[in-house]
């Protein structure tokens, strides 16, 4: 079949295990990613955008089947596209309610009717709910998943931190209760969620991505769930008459990935209800739960429970098994027949051991990997880095480019770093400046710009066939005397390291002046596209190998931590780094540094530290990472990020580089690392490898080329 997934949760892993487990059944799967968030029926002009395109997509796929994650994402309009879209193929069209049954009142129960097949979330009472409410049987029990790959057996990997782990938030009203109960347990006990106000301490720091999640399991002994209970939304706007009745979250997301991980579980369940995971341990109060976690650490059955919890989670809760249910009710129509609770049971006849052991067998082989891995990087980061500086490349033809821009004595600018990347690439580069070339330059009678540059008075003035041009930034409007199609041999004109975030005229006249048009914000990029301006894209800060040059040719790696800033004041929020920090901390300010002599040196000097806190740039419009974040990178230290908005989607906590939200969690999260040294050199490894991929400026600049110099 061919089969969409459509939009996504927060737990992405939930969507690309099934798509991995359907495409090694054989299916063809297209993969949206996701679309908005919120759920509420989306309102914002991107996000409605963003999800038409990907219904146009829809329609040009043809599907058999579109599976939707989020609801919300569909207003009705919308989700009328849809369905027409599906139905030029007679495809089906099937929703999965993940919140199931928080969100009836706000995004699922108005739809519902306009969809096939409903997959929920919760057992007997929640699906006779649907039927009383909707007069008829509306779906199945389809409960949270996951696969081996995203989330493999850990349990025992490392030596244990602590005696329990908890995977969640407890910081607002609705969880709140979870933290004190936590709170009072006599456990060596650690929080990986959004935590508030930590009385006592138990905040293990905020885990950002599946392989971080991954590592905190394999370094504790037992892990706790508390369920969301459904009376807990009592004046909330997702409360309505019923809701309370119908009791929690049978099997939370976390739980699922606490039995892939192999870790015995213990639920704080009272009045321990049918339902769930039968190998999961309830426990009717706080006293009980800690026993029961004391009994299992003290118990040599300790490994038992953990290989019979996996054993059910390959069997019952894995991709596998739900990519052989949703096979079924796509084809048949027997689930209709059964009542509530056989509906209730019915995912639990499908058996994904087998599934899942093959998705892993050719994961292995690097196929159905995930986007990034820790595992594998095989080379060192010192490897890479000296591999990196010897692949030169060059150009195919050298040609002659005109570089507009401004900075040209800041030696990280962007113009300054597109000059030296066309050299090394053999290219003949033409500096155009309105201090070298006034007569080049007009004013913007709109006053948008600093500057209006005759494109086409550049040749001339050059004396010599220029052949393409590059305006750097986003200070200059290029122009052309005759209007846009002057001339059968057209001078192609890029825009190139625009740093404003965000969509506004002034930028849409400099985007539509370009052939080509690049933003270094990743967000401002997609906003853009979603749009209509398939012209842009993104392209971070880059990094040369004059650069790498100047890093390599340091002797030795100093015994500190390196600080990068565009400005002083950036540094006050991460004021207590030097507090626990050993050894020196080397501030870089870009702002005051970019006029001494020797600078990029000095930048090579700053990032060849242990540790690189790379903070973002909130003197840039948007959401902007450091300027020198690449360079950092290549430095092969450890490179951590501000959780906040500025963080790419490439880098990945646990992964490449480390993202915590104040220094005490930094200092958390880099502790835990360094203990296993394999795991820190892995890192350190793909930081420098996602470095002379995504940051090389001389590669990144000559792909820019090729599309308009042949």
């Amino acid at each position: 079949m061919r089969i969409v997934l459509f939009d996504g949760i927060m737990e992405m892993h939930v969507v690309f295990s099934l798509a991995r487990a359907l495409r090694q059944r054989g299916h063809v799967v297209s993969v949206t990613g996701k679309l908005a968030g919120g759920y509420t029926f989306i309102e914002d002009e991107a996000d409605r955008s963003r999800v038409t395109t990907a219904i146009e997509r829809v329609r040009d796929f043809g599907p058999d089947a579109v599976l939707v994650f989020r609801p919300a994402s569909l207003p009705f309009d919308l989700l009328r596209q849809l369905r027409e879209a599906t139905q030029v193929t007679a495809g089906r069209l099937v929703a999965w309610l993940s919140d199931d049954p928080v969100l009836w009142k706000l995004s699922y129960g108005p739809v519902l009717d306009f969809y096939d097949v409903i997959l929920h979330c919760g057992g007997r009472k929640l699906l006779e709910f649907y039927e009383e409410k909707h007069g008829r049987p509306t779906g199945v029990n389809f409960p949270f998943w996951t696969d081996s790959v995203a989330f493999p057996y850990v349990y025992g990997r490392y030596p244990a931190e602590t005696d329990a782990v908890f995977l969640g938030n407890v910081s607002d009203r609705i969880r709140r209760q979870r933290y004190f109960e936590l709170g009072q347990l006599n456990l060596s006990l650690r929080i990986h969620g959004k935590i508030g106000d930590d009385y006592h301490r138990l905040f293990g720091g905020y885990l950002d991505t599946t392989e971080e999640i991954v590592d905190a399991g394999s370094r504790a002994r037992v892990a706790i769930n508390i369920p969301q209970y459904f009376t807990d939304h009592l004046g909330q706007n997702t409360w309505f008459d019923g809701l309370g009745d119908l009791g929690h979250f049978q099997v939370p997301s976390r739980v699922v990935q606490y039995a892939a991980m192999g870790l015995p579980v213990v639920s704080l369940e009272p009045g321990c209800d049918a339902g769930g995971i039968p190998e999961v341990l309830k426990a009717a109060d706080r006293n009980q739960l800690e026993e029961r976690v004391r009994q299992i650490i003290e118990s040599e059955s300790a490994v038992d429970l953990s290989l019979a919890i996996r054993e059910r989670f390959l069997r019952d809760y894995s991709a596998g098994a739900r990519a052989l249910a949703l096979e079924n009710i796509l084809e048949s129509e027997e689930w209709r027949r059964l009542d509530a609770g056989e509906r209730a049971e019915w995912f639990a006849s499908f058996d994904g051991t087998q599934v899942d052991a093959a998705v892993v067998a050719e994961a292995r082989s690097g196929s159905l990997a995930p986007r990034v891995s820790i595992r594998g990087i095989g080379r060192t980061a010192e490897e890479l880095q000296r591999l990196h500086l010897e692949s030169e490349v060059r150009a195919a033809r050298g040609c002659t480019v005109a570089v507009i821009g401004d900075g040209w004595g800041d030696h990280v600018s962007t113009a300054r770093i597109v000059t030296r990347a066309l050299g090394r690439l053999g290219h003949d580069v033409l500096e155009v400046s309105p201090r070298i070339q006034p007569e080049l330059f007009r004013p913007d009678p709109f006053s948008e710009f600093a500057g209006l540059v005759d494109v086409d008075s550049i040749t001339a003035q050059n004396g010599s066939p220029v052949d393409v041009v590059i305006c750097t930034g986003d200070r200059f409007l290029p122009v052309r005397k005759g209007g846009p199609t002057v001339g059968s041999a057209r001078l192609p004109v890029i825009v190139h390291g625009i740093n404003s975030g965000g969509y506004d005229n002034r930028l849409g006249r400099l985007i539509s002046a370009a052939d080509a048009a690049t933003m270094t914000s990743e967000p401002a990029a997609d906003e853009w596209r979603a749009r209509g301006f398939s012209s842009v894209r993104h392209v971070p800060d880059l990094m040369d190998r004059d650069f790498c040059k100047l890093f390599l040719m340091q002797s030795n790696r100093p015994q500190r931590v390196a600080v990068l800033a565009q400005r002083a004041p950036h540094i006050t929020v991460w004021g207590g780094i030097a507090s626990w920090v050993p050894g020196e901390v080397d501030r870089f300010i870009i702002d005051e540094e970019r006029t001494q002599s020797h600078g990029l040196g000095r930048v090579a000097r700053a990032v060849n530290g242990l540790i690189v806190f790379a903070l973002s740039d909130p003197s840039r419009p948007g959401r902007m990472p450091n300027r020198l974040l690449g360079h950092a990178l290549f430095g092969g230290g450890l490179v951590v990020l501000p959780r906040n908005d500025s963080v790419p989607s490439a880098l990945r906590s646990g992964v490449n580089c480390l993202v915590a939200g104040s220094p005490d969690e930094a200092h958390r999260k880099i502790t835990r690392l360094s203990r296993t040294p394999e795991a820190l050199e892995a890192v350190r490894a793909a930081g420098v490898r996602h470095a002379c991929t995504e940051f090389a400026a001389e590669e990144r600049i000559q792909l820019l080329l090729e599309e308009f110099v042949n």
